[in-house]
């Protein structure tokens, strides 16, 4: 799976799918997935994770396929970018939150 070892939450996602998402994934979402992957990556307690915008961040591809996945990554930031700044992260990934959170997986934030 290409998201194997650069996704810290990969198991909570398969999991999360499993239990609740019983229908296909968006284009939409599977694009933004990557950068919510690298917001994980940077961010792993999720604090900074904002339902309400997307999270903008530099990739930063370290394996063998590098070349791949730089290509990959400008690919899908140049579709993130091209989004307006108030647009929203796709419901599947807010819905994923909220359960990393109900189930203890990350913290709730402070409110």
């Amino acid at each position: 799976m290409v998201l194997e070892g650069r996704f810290r939450y990969l198991a909570q996602w398969t999991a999360f799918l499993e239990e609740t998402h019983n229908k296909p994934i968006s284009r939409d979402a599977w694009t933004q997935l990557l950068a919510f992957v690298n917001l994980t990556n940077e961010n792993p307690s999720l604090e900074k994770y904002d339902p309400a915008g997307t999270y903008r961040c530099r990739p930063q591809p370290t394996s063998s396929l590098a070349r791949y996945f730089r290509s990959l990554f400008h690919y899908i930031l140049t579709l993130a970018r091209s989004r307006a700044p108030q647009d929203s992260w796709p419901v599947v990934i807010d819905s994923f939150v909220d359960w990393m959170r109900k189930n203890g997986h990350v913290p709730n934030p402070s409110t």
